[in-house]
Protein backbone atom coordinates (compact mmCIF):
# COMPACT_ATOMS: atom_id res chain seq x y z
CA UNK A 1 0.00 0.00 0.00
CA UNK A 2 2.85 2.39 0.91
CA UNK A 3 4.58 1.64 -2.41
CA UNK A 4 1.37 2.46 -4.31
CA UNK A 5 1.12 5.83 -2.52
CA UNK A 6 4.74 6.68 -3.37
CA UNK A 7 4.25 5.82 -7.04
CA UNK A 8 1.07 7.92 -7.13
CA UNK A 9 2.97 10.91 -5.69
CA UNK A 10 5.73 10.51 -8.27
CA UNK A 11 3.22 10.32 -11.11
CA UNK A 12 1.60 13.53 -9.89
CA UNK A 13 4.82 15.44 -10.49
CA UNK A 14 3.84 16.20 -14.05
CA UNK A 15 0.67 17.95 -12.94
CA UNK A 16 2.84 20.75 -11.54
CA UNK A 17 4.16 21.54 -15.05
CA UNK A 18 2.25 23.36 -17.74
CA UNK A 19 0.62 21.15 -20.37
CA UNK A 20 3.08 22.33 -23.00
CA UNK A 21 6.12 21.38 -20.89
CA UNK A 22 4.57 18.05 -19.94
CA UNK A 23 3.95 17.26 -23.59
CA UNK A 24 7.47 18.22 -24.64
CA UNK A 25 9.08 15.98 -22.01
CA UNK A 26 6.79 13.04 -22.74
CA UNK A 27 7.18 13.45 -26.51
CA UNK A 28 10.95 13.11 -26.31
CA UNK A 29 10.61 9.89 -24.31
CA UNK A 30 7.68 8.35 -26.18
CA UNK A 31 8.80 8.71 -29.80
CA UNK A 32 12.27 7.20 -29.54
CA UNK A 33 11.55 3.95 -31.38
CA UNK A 34 10.19 5.62 -34.50
CA UNK A 35 13.10 8.04 -34.54
CA UNK A 36 15.56 5.16 -34.27
CA UNK A 37 13.92 3.31 -37.16
CA UNK A 38 14.35 6.44 -39.23
CA UNK A 39 17.98 6.76 -38.15
CA UNK A 40 18.78 3.11 -38.95
CA UNK A 41 16.60 3.14 -42.07
CA UNK A 42 14.72 0.04 -41.02
CA UNK A 43 11.09 -0.96 -40.44
CA UNK A 44 11.88 -3.29 -37.56
CA UNK A 45 14.37 -2.86 -34.73
CA UNK A 46 16.84 -5.58 -33.82
CA UNK A 47 15.40 -6.08 -30.33
CA UNK A 48 11.81 -5.78 -29.16
CA UNK A 49 12.36 -4.91 -25.49
CA UNK A 50 14.95 -3.94 -22.91
CA UNK A 51 15.47 -7.51 -21.67
CA UNK A 52 16.56 -8.69 -25.13
CA UNK A 53 18.87 -5.70 -25.61
CA UNK A 54 20.39 -5.93 -22.12
CA UNK A 55 21.15 -9.63 -22.59
CA UNK A 56 22.90 -8.86 -25.88
CA UNK A 57 25.01 -6.17 -24.19
CA UNK A 58 25.93 -8.55 -21.36
CA UNK A 59 26.89 -11.29 -23.83
CA UNK A 60 29.17 -8.91 -25.76
CA UNK A 61 30.79 -7.74 -22.53
CA UNK A 62 31.56 -11.29 -21.45
CA UNK A 63 32.89 -12.08 -24.92
CA UNK A 64 35.51 -9.32 -24.97
CA UNK A 65 36.10 -9.47 -21.17
CA UNK A 66 37.62 -6.00 -20.61
CA UNK A 67 40.44 -5.78 -18.05
CA UNK A 68 41.28 -2.09 -17.76
CA UNK A 69 39.93 1.39 -18.51
CA UNK A 70 41.11 1.27 -22.12
CA UNK A 71 39.32 -2.06 -22.62
CA UNK A 72 36.15 -0.66 -21.08
CA UNK A 73 36.24 2.37 -23.37
CA UNK A 74 36.62 0.00 -26.32
CA UNK A 75 33.62 -2.01 -25.10
CA UNK A 76 31.33 1.03 -24.97
CA UNK A 77 32.56 2.40 -28.29
CA UNK A 78 32.01 -0.89 -30.15
CA UNK A 79 28.88 -2.26 -28.42
CA UNK A 80 26.21 -1.14 -30.89
CA UNK A 81 23.58 -3.06 -28.93
CA UNK A 82 23.88 -0.43 -26.22
CA UNK A 83 21.86 1.83 -28.49
CA UNK A 84 18.86 -0.48 -28.11
CA UNK A 85 19.28 -0.82 -24.34
CA UNK A 86 19.29 2.99 -24.18
CA UNK A 87 16.11 3.18 -26.26
CA UNK A 88 14.01 0.99 -24.03
CA UNK A 89 15.49 2.36 -20.81
CA UNK A 90 14.66 5.95 -21.83
CA UNK A 91 11.04 4.98 -22.49
CA UNK A 92 10.42 3.78 -18.93
CA UNK A 93 8.23 5.90 -16.65
CA UNK A 94 11.06 6.27 -14.13
CA UNK A 95 13.13 8.07 -16.77
CA UNK A 96 10.27 10.41 -17.66
CA UNK A 97 9.82 11.34 -14.02
CA UNK A 98 13.58 11.77 -13.61
CA UNK A 99 13.55 14.35 -16.39
CA UNK A 100 10.94 16.34 -14.51
CA UNK A 101 13.01 16.23 -11.31
CA UNK A 102 16.13 17.45 -13.13
CA UNK A 103 14.04 20.19 -14.77
CA UNK A 104 12.90 21.44 -11.35
CA UNK A 105 16.53 21.90 -10.25
CA UNK A 106 17.87 23.37 -13.48
CA UNK A 107 14.95 25.78 -13.97
CA UNK A 108 16.21 27.80 -11.00
CA UNK A 109 19.57 28.29 -12.75
CA UNK A 110 18.26 28.63 -16.31
CA UNK A 111 20.50 30.48 -18.75
CA UNK A 112 23.73 29.24 -17.16
CA UNK A 113 26.06 26.76 -18.84
CA UNK A 114 24.80 23.23 -18.16
CA UNK A 115 26.64 20.08 -19.28
CA UNK A 116 25.43 16.48 -19.51
CA UNK A 117 28.04 13.72 -19.39
CA UNK A 118 27.17 10.22 -20.58
CA UNK A 119 24.14 11.51 -22.47
CA UNK A 120 23.44 8.23 -24.26
CA UNK A 121 20.86 8.96 -26.95
CA UNK A 122 20.28 12.48 -25.64
CA UNK A 123 16.72 12.15 -24.37
CA UNK A 124 17.22 14.04 -21.12
CA UNK A 125 18.94 17.08 -22.61
CA UNK A 126 16.58 17.19 -25.59
CA UNK A 127 13.52 17.00 -23.33
CA UNK A 128 14.95 19.64 -20.99
CA UNK A 129 15.63 21.93 -23.94
CA UNK A 130 12.08 21.48 -25.26
CA UNK A 131 10.74 22.29 -21.79
CA UNK A 132 12.66 25.56 -21.71
CA UNK A 133 16.13 24.95 -20.23
CA UNK A 134 18.78 26.99 -22.04
CA UNK A 135 22.57 26.81 -22.51
CA UNK A 136 22.67 23.01 -22.61
CA UNK A 137 25.86 21.21 -23.63
CA UNK A 138 26.68 17.52 -24.15
CA UNK A 139 30.10 15.90 -23.87
CA UNK A 140 30.99 14.02 -27.04
CA UNK A 141 31.39 10.23 -27.08
CA UNK A 142 32.35 7.75 -29.79
CA UNK A 143 29.57 5.20 -30.15
CA UNK A 144 26.45 4.44 -32.17
CA UNK A 145 24.19 5.92 -29.48
CA UNK A 146 25.95 9.28 -29.82
CA UNK A 147 25.55 9.23 -33.59
CA UNK A 148 21.82 8.68 -33.02
CA UNK A 149 21.87 11.57 -30.54
CA UNK A 150 23.27 13.90 -33.23
CA UNK A 151 20.60 12.65 -35.66
CA UNK A 152 17.91 13.48 -33.10
CA UNK A 153 19.35 16.96 -32.61
CA UNK A 154 18.91 17.63 -36.33
CA UNK A 155 15.43 16.09 -36.26
CA UNK A 156 14.32 18.40 -33.45
CA UNK A 157 16.22 21.54 -34.52
CA UNK A 158 18.17 21.45 -31.29
CA UNK A 159 20.57 24.21 -30.25
CA UNK A 160 22.42 22.01 -27.75
CA UNK A 161 26.17 22.38 -28.13
CA UNK A 162 28.53 19.41 -28.37
CA UNK A 163 31.86 19.84 -26.61
CA UNK A 164 34.98 17.70 -27.13
CA UNK A 165 36.38 17.72 -23.59
CA UNK A 166 36.16 19.29 -20.15
CA UNK A 167 38.51 22.21 -20.74
CA UNK A 168 35.97 24.92 -19.91
CA UNK A 169 34.14 25.42 -16.63
CA UNK A 170 30.36 24.83 -16.37
CA UNK A 171 27.77 26.15 -13.94
CA UNK A 172 26.25 22.69 -13.51
CA UNK A 173 27.15 19.18 -14.68
CA UNK A 174 24.68 16.32 -14.58
CA UNK A 175 25.29 12.64 -15.24
CA UNK A 176 22.51 10.07 -14.91
CA UNK A 177 23.28 6.38 -14.34
CA UNK A 178 26.90 6.98 -15.35
CA UNK A 179 28.99 6.56 -12.23
CA UNK A 180 28.49 2.78 -12.06
CA UNK A 181 30.13 2.56 -15.50
CA UNK A 182 33.36 4.28 -14.37
CA UNK A 183 36.45 2.24 -13.54
CA UNK A 184 37.50 4.76 -10.86
CA UNK A 185 34.47 6.78 -9.66
CA UNK A 186 36.58 8.87 -7.27
CA UNK A 187 38.94 10.02 -10.04
CA UNK A 188 35.87 10.68 -12.22
CA UNK A 189 34.30 12.89 -9.55
CA UNK A 190 37.56 14.78 -8.99
CA UNK A 191 37.74 15.57 -12.70
CA UNK A 192 34.10 16.65 -12.83
CA UNK A 193 34.08 18.78 -9.69
CA UNK A 194 37.18 20.67 -10.83
CA UNK A 195 35.05 22.14 -13.63
CA UNK A 196 31.84 23.10 -11.85
CA UNK A 197 30.25 24.31 -8.62
CA UNK A 198 27.16 22.14 -8.96
CA UNK A 199 26.49 18.49 -9.89
CA UNK A 200 23.36 16.37 -10.23
CA UNK A 201 23.56 12.61 -10.60
CA UNK A 202 21.70 9.35 -10.28
CA UNK A 203 23.13 5.87 -10.20
CA UNK A 204 22.24 2.29 -11.04
CA UNK A 205 23.49 -0.82 -9.31
CA UNK A 206 25.89 -3.68 -9.95
CA UNK A 207 23.33 -6.44 -9.54
CA UNK A 208 20.30 -6.47 -11.83
CA UNK A 209 17.81 -9.20 -12.59
CA UNK A 210 19.33 -12.14 -14.40
CA UNK A 211 16.57 -11.79 -16.99
CA UNK A 212 18.49 -8.74 -18.17
CA UNK A 213 21.91 -10.40 -18.29
CA UNK A 214 23.04 -9.35 -14.83
CA UNK A 215 24.66 -6.13 -16.10
CA UNK A 216 28.30 -7.35 -15.78
CA UNK A 217 29.54 -4.00 -17.12
CA UNK A 218 28.47 -2.23 -13.93
CA UNK A 219 31.01 -1.71 -11.16
CA UNK A 220 30.31 -2.14 -7.47
CA UNK A 221 30.55 1.11 -5.53
CA UNK A 222 29.46 2.42 -2.16
CA UNK A 223 27.24 5.50 -2.42
CA UNK A 224 28.14 6.51 1.14
CA UNK A 225 31.83 6.59 0.20
CA UNK A 226 30.95 8.59 -2.91
CA UNK A 227 29.10 11.13 -0.78
CA UNK A 228 31.96 11.39 1.72
CA UNK A 229 34.41 11.89 -1.15
CA UNK A 230 32.28 14.73 -2.48
CA UNK A 231 32.32 16.34 0.97
CA UNK A 232 36.14 16.11 0.97
CA UNK A 233 36.11 17.84 -2.41
CA UNK A 234 34.21 20.72 -0.82
CA UNK A 235 30.68 19.88 -1.95
CA UNK A 236 27.54 19.83 0.17
CA UNK A 237 24.38 17.83 -0.50
CA UNK A 238 21.30 19.93 -1.30
CA UNK A 239 17.77 19.08 -0.27
CA UNK A 240 15.47 18.13 -3.15
CA UNK A 241 11.84 17.97 -2.07
CA UNK A 242 10.59 15.12 -4.27
CA UNK A 243 10.11 11.38 -3.93
CA UNK A 244 13.27 9.44 -4.93
CA UNK A 245 15.33 12.60 -5.57
CA UNK A 246 18.53 12.75 -7.66
CA UNK A 247 21.75 13.49 -5.80
CA UNK A 248 22.30 17.24 -5.95
CA UNK A 249 25.54 18.78 -4.65
CA UNK A 250 26.88 22.32 -4.66
CA UNK A 251 30.26 23.69 -3.66
CA UNK A 252 29.95 24.88 -0.06
CA UNK A 253 30.63 28.54 -0.81
CA UNK A 254 27.97 28.44 -3.54
CA UNK A 255 25.04 27.05 -1.51
CA UNK A 256 23.44 30.37 -0.63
Amino acid sequence: MLWFILIKKVNNLFKELSNDKQNEILFMHNNILEECKLFLQTKELKYKNRIEAANAVAAYFRKINPKNEEDYNHFYETCDDYLYENLYCNMENSCKQRTKKIFDILEKNNGKKILEIGAGIGTYSLALEKAGIESLHILKSNDLAFRFLKFRMILHNSNIKIIEDLEEDCDCIFFLDVIEHTVDPFAFLEKITAKTNSIIFTHGFKIHTEKMGGYPQHFDFNINKIQKHLEKLGFEKQKVNVIFPPHYYKRKNETN
